[in-house]
């Protein structure tokens, strides 16, 4: 699975420079709880091996790293 959803079976927490307000969870089919962040399903791409590596950024122009407001970063940055 190319993008496997962020799940978690407790309540999700705030990382350091996101609002704790804004993460949430929705109940996927079997129970099966995902994080959400301002409203926005949160997934993982497998390729994406290690922090920092965001390989998946734009993929198919769906796919897109949330800003700790909520919102898509589309323009990566010159480091990333």
């Amino acid at each position: 699975m190319a993008w496997p959803p962020l799940t978690t079976a407790g309540t999700p927490m705030a990382a350091m420079g996101m609002k704790a307000s804004l993460i949430g969870t929705i109940t996927r089919s079997g129970g099966i709880k995902q994080v959400t962040y301002a409203g926005h399903p949160l997934y993982y791409f497998a390729k994406d091996t290690a922090s920092g590596v965001v390989k998946g950024q734009g993929v198919g122009k769906k796919w897109w790293i949330v800003s700790p407001s909520g919102a898509a970063i589309k323009k990566m940055p010159a480091m990333m």
